[in-house]
């Protein structure tokens, strides 16, 4: 009875190390699972700064294009007008030379 006590004892040895092993080799799991949980933590908070520092840049370009169309909207109606002289500015020079020419009987 002593040997089956014994061999019962070492199955029970074996059993306890192979649990103890695989209870270690989870836990280097769990340790590995968190090292990349918070790598990719850092990451992500670095994207988040990254995207801010973008909108923020975005923004800026979104106001500088607001004031550029503002400005070549003014300037297409500045042109617009100058154009419209001008055309006032040929009549009348041809209205002239129409009055110049039955004035001196031509």
């Amino acid at each position: 009875m002593d040997l089956g006590g014994d061999q019962g004892s070492e199955a029970r040895t074996r059993q306890l190390l192979a649990t103890g092993r695989q209870i270690e080799n989870a836990r280097e799991s769990l340790e590995q699972a968190n090292r990349t949980a918070l790598e990719t933590e850092a990451a992500m908070n670095q994207v988040a700064a990254d995207l801010a520092r973008q909108r923020g840049t975005v923004e800026s370009i979104s106001g500088s294009v607001g004031r550029i169309d503002n400005n070549i909207t003014g300037s297409r109606r500045v042109i617009m007008q100058m154009v419209h002289r001008n055309m006032i500015k040929k009549v009348a020079l041809w209205f002239m030379v129409a009055l110049l020419l039955i004035t001196l009987g031509v």
